[in-house]
């Protein structure tokens, strides 16, 4: 049963680690979008080639926060799926 217990601390540590990463990534990427945003509103040949990588940046931004969020709801269903299971085959004995 330790051996157990280890591997759903495991899981809620991993679960932890990547919302911390996400929290991380994501204000790191509003800090580029808020440069970025700065550099595109400038006049100049550079305007349209900075308005195109900010769309990029942006809807790359909302795929991949989408990603780690559905990750980690997945990662924390699972851990709850495998704590009831476990709770279940103890009772059985």
């Amino acid at each position: 049963m330790a051996d157990i217990q280890l591997q759903h601390e495991a899981i809620d540590n991993a679960f932890q680690e990547l919302i911390s990463a996400a929290q991380t990534m994501q204000s790191n990427l509003d800090e580029l979008v808020q440069q970025l945003q700065t550099l595109a509103q400038q006049s100049g040949s550079y305007k349209e080639a900075f308005q195109d990588f900010f769309k990029v940046v942006h809807d790359n931004e909302t795929q991949m926060h989408d990603d780690i969020h559905k990750g980690a709801q997945i990662l924390d269903t699972m851990n709850h799926t495998m704590r009831y299971a476990d709770q279940a085959a103890a009772a059985g004995f």
